[in-house]
């Protein structure tokens, strides 16, 4: 994951790098450049570099509100997730300043909590090592808690009046109370199960006024009520409240609001009976509505309610009672057409079109020939981080495995989805070009799976594979080669799931692969650069090394290739870069 995140898009750039390979693997790399002996066979030029940096103005996420006699008490935090950093809005929607900043120590912030007491801010660091990170209120890096040991996913939190952080482990179905001084925990509570004292995965949390904790039991379907003491937890009652995808919690003048991102409303129901009061909300990117549901959630120092509103790219304010006030920023800033965040897969044609899937703003970019962006589709309810790209170039349309939602879709060029298999898992995806085949990558189940050109399910095959990440139809004998990001391995397989072989890699981190001929070009997201390798698994060369120029990679995830192009796209460098491929 990368470490900075510059939201302009960078220029085309022209240059040629060149790569000739022989069956000799000492290698001179100078700026880019590698040089070989002169029986060479294959020559690699780096050509340009189409896309750039894309990220939105602000992708929101947990929401919290600074307290009373704290430095610009009232104004509400928003974990800036895609920015990897904390912004704060006043009660108008205008951004002050960003308290944290990308500055290397940790991945996307989840909820965000400040500290009563001293001022402190925490927040949930998942991606980085499964802890809880905590900045003074000037943004001064203090300490992280949990480092991996003391919760599996401490992606939501509260402090309360005495300045104890409160955070729910979602996957390890308990809440951890920590001193945010030295990260010592003062006690935990819950199990996993269906008892009043249990969860089935907790997650938005929030201290009333009362001092009791509420917090969202999303797979139990309730909303629970604790009272602390110094050193224990006692449930003191729950409510049954509408099921779905729970994330935000907020308690306040004796009312629970809670968000459900799978109806896309707003719940508010009676702290005293648990009866349901209100709702508002609804599917969509209009004022009030949530495209894929809201996320954290508080009340600002004037008692009005902000809901964090990644998908639509915005945080959006309301009344109590949920009239719409305003969206912050207005209007939203998506990001650019043509810019991408964290990409992993891409997909060219003849013509010179290319599509890039950008996994982490849930979307296709579709480029003309020329590199200039043409049109982007997609958004997070349909495209749930899609890591996979494939190009049908018979039918002139484009395959999507789109990894967390589970399933593949294939589109038309203009963004109309055609038809979509379920039941499958993707991660890397290839097309057979002949008869339009799919194979999918199935990275957790260690499996292949074949769907047919019309999106029905065929057969599977494994054997031999850790993780597979990248797929490739060869197009002399159509037999299936697969990279494994586990093994670092390239199995082959007969287009009927029938083993041919395998042979080790000296990749980094082997992520998608394409073959030409008798080249295997493989990317070593890790190593930053382009392995070659015979068809007998022999290496017979490398291209590129980390940089962010022309012919230098950062993270190279996603390849294709179609006649003499190869299209590379980085993950960390967030672009696409074309090469030329020559065979004397």
């Amino acid at each position: 994951m990368p470490l900075t995140q510059p939201t302009h898009r960078r220029p085309v750039r022209r240059a040629t790098v060149l790569l000739a390979v022989s069956s000799v693997f000492a290698l001179l790399v100078s700026l880019g450049t590698q040089v070989l002996p002169a029986h060479a066979a294959t020559t690699l030029q780096a050509v340009r570099i189409i896309g750039g940096h894309g990220h939105a103005g602000l992708y929101a996420w947990g929401a919290d509100t600074i307290p009373p006699g704290q430095a610009r008490a009232g104004n509400v935090l928003i974990s800036d997730y895609w920015n990897f950093r904390i912004t704060e809005l006043d009660q108008q929607g205008n951004v002050v300043g960003h308290p944290i900043t990308d500055d290397g120590r940790h991945a996307a912030p989840y909820d965000v909590a400040v500290n009563p007491v001293n001022g402190n801010i925490a927040f949930g660091d998942v991606d980085l090592g499964m802890q809880v990170d905590i900045y003074s209120a000037n943004g001064t890096y203090l300490r992280s808690c949990g480092n991996g040991q003391l919760w599996r996913y401490p992606a939501w939190m509260d402090y309360d009046a005495s300045g104890r952080l409160a955070v729910a482990d979602s996957r390890g179905h308990k809440v951890v109370v920590v001193n945010d001084a030295n990260c010592s925990v003062l006690f935990q509570f819950g199990s996993q199960g269906g008892g009043l004292s249990q969860f089935n995965t907790p997650r938005g949390v929030d201290f009333a006024e009362d001092g009791t904790l509420w917090v969202n039991d999303t797979n139990n379907g309730r909303v629970v009520q604790w009272r602390l003491s110094a050193s224990s937890a006692t449930a003191v009652k729950s409510y049954r409240v509408n099921g779905g995808d729970f994330r935000g919690l907020l308690a306040r003048n004796g009312e629970l609001y809670v968000v459900n991102a799978g109806s896309a409303l707003v719940d508010v129901y009676s702290q005293a009976t648990g009866t349901r009061l209100r709702s508002w909300g609804g599917s969509g990117s209009g004022d009030g509505q949530f495209v894929d549901g809201g996320r954290g959630i508080t009340a600002d120092g004037s008692g009005n309610i902000w809901v964090g509103d990644m998908p639509d790219f915005r945080a959006q304010k309301f009344t109590p009672a949920g009239g719409f006030l305003l969206a912050a920023p207005q209007p939203p800033e998506p990001p650019p057409v043509g810019g991408y965040a964290m990409p992993e897969g891409v997909a060219a044609f003849a013509d010179g079109t290319v599509a890039g899937v950008d996994s982490f703003n849930w979307r296709v970019n579709v480029h003309n020939a020329d590199g200039t962006p043409r049109t982007a589709f997609g958004t997070r309810n349909v495209l749930n981080y899609p890591r996979g790209l494939a190009a049908d170039r018979g039918q002139n349309t484009l395959v999507v495995g789109n990894t967390d939602a589970q399933n593949v879709i294939k589109y038309s060029l203009t963004g109309q989805r055609l038809w979509t298999a379920t039941g499958v898992k993707p991660w890397g995806v290839a097309v057979d070009q002949v008869d339009g085949t799919i194979y999918a990558a199935e990275f957790a189940s260690n499996r292949i799976r074949v769907i047919r050109q019309n999106g029905t399910l065929g057969a599977t095959f494994s054997g031999g594979l850790s993780n597979p990440r990248g797929v490739a139809v060869d197009p002399v004998d159509r037999s299936v080669w697969v990279s494994n990001q586990g093994s670092g391995r390239i199995v082959h397989f007969s287009a009927t799931g029938q083993a041919l072989g395998s042979f080790a890699t000296g990749a980094g981190q082997a992520a998608d692969l394409e073959v030409n001929g008798d080249t295997i070009f493989l990317a070593d997201k890790g190593g930053n650069r382009i392995l070659l390798y015979s068809k007998t698994g022999t290496p017979t060369g490398t291209f590129g090394s980390a940089g962010s120029t022309l012919g230098r990679f950062q993270g190279p995830t996603g390849m294709d290739l179609v006649g003499d192009r190869l299209y590379v796209i980085e993950m960390g460098g967030e672009r696409i870069q074309e090469l030329r491929v020559a065979v004397s």
